[in-house]
């Protein structure tokens, strides 16, 4: 049987064909495949760079934020009460009311320190009650002299009531404050470790 040229051209064709769609599915179609997937990868990449980059950038900005904030806290701090036990707050806060009182000519009849309240892990609120007695003006400018104190100070109750009921003319009261202002709590001391006697 012979075969024709047709016949002989199309079998080339065929052999061809099958050559290439093995060529595709074995070599060039995997290629493509992983081509994809290292464009992607790339891409991937590159948003995390980018990412990274942008907090790279960022880290100064945040670098001068928390400075900014920890000078701020600072700043806060220098106006607490100094002192750093309890008791010494105490009297440092009724000295500096008393101080005050006393600079605007109005008699404190009372004075009484209340016990520390923590407000924070660091910071404590320690009141002072006073009970004063003068013109009103001068009851005024007193506690407007808490808020312009050198250490920060604010009333955070006042009770007022006139001393004269029957002469509205008077202008005399009675008032009850309780004053407040902030310390650094007292760090509990680690006991230290005893060393064993040889």
């Amino acid at each position: 049987m012979q075969v024709s040229m047709r016949e002989k051209g199309l079998l080339g064709t065929a052999a061809a064909v099958a050559v290439l769609y093995f060529a595709c599915t074995l070599l060039i179609f995997p290629y493509w495949d992983s081509l994809s997937e290292t464009t992607e990868e790339i891409e991937l990449q590159t948003k995390r760079l980018t990412n990274y980059r942008k907090i790279l950038l960022g880290k100064d900005t945040l670098e001068a934020a928390f400075s900014e904030v920890q000078q701020q806290v600072s700043d806060a701090e220098k106006r607490l009460l100094s002192s750093a036990s309890d008791s010494l707050a105490a009297a440092e806060l009724q000295g500096l009311v008393k101080q005050l009182a006393v600079g605007q000519s109005i008699p404190v009849l009372r004075n009484e320190a209340l016990p520390v309240k923590p407000v924070s892990k660091e910071y404590g609120k320690l009141s002072v009650r006073l009970e004063v007695s003068g013109p009103i003006d001068r009851l005024v400018a007193l506690m407007a002299g808490f808020d312009a104190s050198e250490k920060t100070l604010f009333v955070e109750d006042a009770r007022i009531s006139p001393t004269h009921i029957n002469a509205p003319k008077q202008k005399e009261v009675r008032a009850t404050l309780t004053v407040s202002a902030l310390k650094v709590l007292e760090r509990p001391i680690a006991p230290q470790s005893k060393k064993s006697s040889l």
